[in-house]
C-alpha cells in the first residue's frame, strides 16, 4: 500500500494518466500554433502572430522590409514605376518577402514536429497505461487472496490464544500452588517512636574495635615487610646479615638463585640465626637471571597504567630453555603491585591438574571464572593450557583481548621457535618480547621476533644453578 491507502500499482497508474494529459497537452497545443502560421502565411497576416513577433530572425526581415518599403516611397516621388532603381528595389523587396515566408515555413514545420514528438509520447504512455492495467487487475486478485489469507491467521492466532489460555486455567486448577493466595489485612501495623536500627552506641563500639583492629595489622605487617622485625641471633653490629623476610624483594630473589637458602631453610626469623653467610653482591658483579627477570619486571611496572594491558610474550629457541619458568617469575614479580595474568599456551610439558583451561575455554567447554587460577605463591592469576586443543589463532585474540582489557599485564607462554610459530604469530600484538635461551641467543632468532613485529626483545639466559625459577 502507498499513501491514502491507494496500491502501488493504483498510484503509478494515477502517475501515468497524468503524464498523458499532459503529453496530449503538448501535442494539442504545438498542432494548434502550427496550423495558424499557415494560415496567416497564406492570408499574409505575418505581423499578427507572438511566435512569429518573437523570432529574431523574422523580426529583423520585417524591419529590413519595411525600410525598404519607405525607401521605394521616397524614389516614386522623382522617378516612374518602370525606373531601374525602382525596378532593383522592387527585386529586393520580393527577395525579403521570400525569405520571410522561407522562415515562417521552418517555423511551422518546427510546431508540427513537436506535434509528432507529444503524439509519440501519447503513444508510449498510453500502451504503459494499457499494461498497467492488465498489471492492476491481476493484482487484484493477489490482494484478494491475500486478505483471505490475513483473516484465516487471524482466526488461528484467536484459536491459539484461546487454547493457551484454557490450558493455563487447567494447570492452575491441578497445581494448588498455582493458584492465588488468600490474604487478609488483620490490623495495620504501627510505627515505633523510637527507632530500632541503626542503632547508635554498638555501631560506634564495632567501628572502634574493627578500626583498632586494622590499625595494628597494618602496622605489624608494615614491620614484617620492611624487615625490620627479623634480627640475627648475634644482634646488632655484626658483620652477618640477618635472615631475608619473606614476601621481600630480596627473599624473592634469594629464593630463585642458585647456590643459596630457600625460605624452607630458614624456618624460624625471629629467634634463629642465618644458616650460612651470604656476602652481598657488589656492583662488579654479573647480574643473575633472577636479576635480570627482576629488572625487567621493575621497568615494565614503571610504565602508568591505562585502558589496555601491556602484553608480553615469553618463548625460548629450543626445550632445554624453560620458558614457562621465566614467564612465572616474571608474572609473579609484577603481581605484587599490578593485576597479572599468565596465560600458558605452550601444551608440552605442562601440569595441568586435571583443571580446565585455555583449550577448553577456546573450545566452548569453559568459562572465564572456571579457567582463571591463582598462583600458590603468589598474587598472580594463572591459566593453564587445559585439556583442549590451542589451534584457533582468531578466536585466541579474542580471549587474550578479553583479559587485556581486566589485566594490566598479561604475560603469554609460547611454544619454542624450533617446534612451533605461534610465538611469530603473537609477536605483532606483544609490547614486549621475552627469549629464554640456555646459552647466548643467536642474533638470528632475535631479528627474527623483531621482523615479526614484537616491539622489544629481551633475552635471558638461563643458567644450570637457575632451575628452581618456577619455584620462587
Amino acid at each position: 500500500m502507498g499513501a491514502n491507502n491507494v496500491t502501488m500499482s493504483g498510484q503509478q497508474l494515477s502517475d501515468m494518466n497524468a503524464q498523458l494529459t499532459v503529453a496530449r497537452s503538448a501535442q494539442a497545443e504545438a498542432q494548434a500554433k502550427a496550423r495558424m502560421l499557415r494560415d496567416m502565411l497564406k492570408q499574409g497576416r505575418l505581423g499578427d502572430i507572438s511566435d512569429v513577433g518573437n523570432n529574431e530572425l523574422i523580426r529583423r526581415l520585417s524591419e529590413q522590409r519595411a525600410t525598404l518599403r519607405s525607401q521605394i516611397a521616397s524614389e516614386l516621388r522623382t522617378l516612374l514605376p518602370g525606373h531601374p532603381r525602382i525596378q532593383e528595389l522592387n527585386a529586393q523587396l520580393s527577395g525579403l518577402d521570400g525569405e520571410v515566408r522561407v522562415a515562417v515555413e521552418q517555423a511551422a514545420r518546427g510546431l508540427e514536429n513537436d506535434a509528432r514528438v507529444a503524439g509519440a509520447r501519447v503513444d508510449n504512455i498510453q500502451t504503459a497505461i494499457n499494461q498497467q492495467k492488465k498489471d492492476v487487475g491481476g493484482s487484484s486478485v493477489d490482494e484478494a487472496r491475500a486478505r483471505e489469507l490475513d483473516r484465516d491467521a487471524r482466526l488461528l492466532k484467536e484459536q491459539l490464544e484461546g487454547s493457551v489460555a484454557k490450558y493455563q486455567e487447567a494447570m492452575a486448577r491441578e497445581n494448588s500452588e498455582a493458584t492465588p493466595g488468600d490474604a487478609r489485612i488483620i490490623s495495620r501495623a504501627v510505627a515505633p517512636q523510637l527507632p530500632s536500627f541503626p542503632k547508635k552506641v554498638p555501631i560506634i563500639a564495632f567501628s572502634g574495635v574493627a578500626g583498632l583492629i586494622l590499625s595494628f595489622g597494618s602496622v605489624v605487617a608494615a614491620e614484617l615487610l620492611s624487615g625490620r622485625a627479623y634480627v640475627s641471633a648475634g644482634g646488632r653490629g655484626g658483620d652477618v646479615p640477618g635472615p631475608t623476610p619473606m614476601g621481600s624483594r630480596e627473599a624473592f630473589v634469594g629464593a630463585t638463585r642458585g647456590g643459596r637458602p630457600s625460605f624452607e631453610d630458614e624456618p624460624n626469623f625471629a629467634a634463629a640465626g642465618p644458616r650460612s653467610r651470604r656476602r652481598p653482591r657488589t656492583l662488579g658483579e654479573p647480574r643473575s637471571t633472577s636479576d635480570a627477570i627482576l629488572g625487567l619486571a621493575a621497568r615494565l611496572a614503571a610504565a602508568p597504567a591505562g585502558d589496555y594491558a601491556q602484553r608480553i610474550l615469553v618463548t625460548s629457541e629450543a626445550g632445554e630453555a624453560s620458558a614457562r619458568d621465566v614467564a612465572r617469575t616474571l608474572g609473579q614479580a609484577l603481581a605484587r603491585d599490578r593485576r597479572a595474568v599468565l596465560v600458558e599456551l605452550d601444551t608440552q610439558g605442562a601440569d595441568n591438574d586435571g583443571l580446565p583451561g585455555f583449550g577448553d575455554l577456546l573450545s566452548g567447554a569453559a568459562s572465564f571464572e572456571e579457567v582463571i587460577h591463582r598462583d600458590r605463591a603468589s598474587r598472580l592469576h594463572v591459566v593453564s593450557p587445559g585439556n583442549g586443543p590451542i589451534d584457533h589463532v582468531e578466536d585466541s585474540d579474542l580471549i587474550l583481548d578479553a583479559l587485556s582489557r581486566t589485566y594490566d599485564f598479561v604475560i603469554i607462554v609460547a611454544p619454542p621457535l624450533e617446534r612451533d610459530e605461534l610465538a611469530l604469530i603473537l609477536a605483532p600484538d606483544a609490547d614486549c618480547a621475552v627469549l629464554a635461551c640456555a646459552a647466548e641467543a643467536t642474533p638470528e632468532t632475535i631479528e627474527e621476533l623483531r621482523q615479526a613485529g614484537a616491539g622489544e626483545v629481551a633475552p635471558v639466559i638461563l643458567s644450570g644453578s637457575e632451575a628452581g625459577l618456577s619455584a620462587a
